[in-house]
């Protein structure tokens, strides 16, 4: 457990707890799993390492098969963890497992790009490295449009707005999060100072 004490021995982290390492383990696993599924996925098809031409139209099944199920679960999972992120005691740790989250969906969004475009030729205008599809998953998650990549094909527009919509969904859990987790460490204080206030009476 050396994480463990780790976090343990970090006065930012002093009230961090075994369950909750195991949240964090649990949530480091998840933006690995998909970054390693993502650059399988993108070695097996598209790095040549088959005996064989892979015919296009299954090489788009299998994007859809593979490739969406799992930006589908990580997606599924990553709102669901946002949505309880209010239950932690700690604001850095809320961050961290934020954080971890957020990457994993950039990730995930950036390889659909790189797919998208490698399944469907010219799809985005002025994307050529998997950097340019990072960087154009940042900032359409951001809603910050610069204009110099941009979808042209409909296939991307849809994920484009998909990753649009999702960011203001993540904004909006993220503010009530804050919201609540505030309410909660307020209680908490409340309730230690009380019964700190009771054991000097006695």
């Amino acid at each position: 457990m050396f994480l463990y004490r780790f976090l343990k021995n970090n006065l930012w982290m002093y009230n961090i707890t075994k369950q909750r390492i195991n949240l964090l383990k649990w949530d480091i696993a998840i933006f690995f799993a998909s970054l390693f599924w993502n650059i399988a996925f993108d070695r097996v098809f598209f790095g040549n390492l088959l005996p064989f031409h892979i015919p296009d139209n299954i090489m788009r099944i299998s994007f859809y098969a593979l490739v969406l199920s799992a930006t589908l679960f990580i997606y599924v999972v990553s709102l669901k963890a946002i949505m309880k992120l209010n239950e932690e005691n700690s604001y850095m740790l809320f961050f961290i497992r934020l954080t971890i989250y957020i990457l994993a969906f950039l990730i995930s969004f950036g390889f659909i790009y790189s797919f998208v475009d490698r399944l469907y030729p010219w799809a985005f205008k002025w994307a050529e490295t998997l950097v340019d599809y990072f960087y154009y998953s940042i900032v359409t998650f951001t809603t910050v449009w610069f204009g110099d990549i941009s979808p042209v094909y409909q296939i991307a527009k849809i994920f484009t707005m998909w990753e649009i919509m999702s960011s203001y969904l993540f904004i909006v859990l993220i503010i009530w999060n804050i919201w609540k987790l505030k309410e909660n460490l307020g209680k908490t204080n409340k309730e230690a100072y009380l019964e700190a206030y009771e054991d000097r009476e006695k």
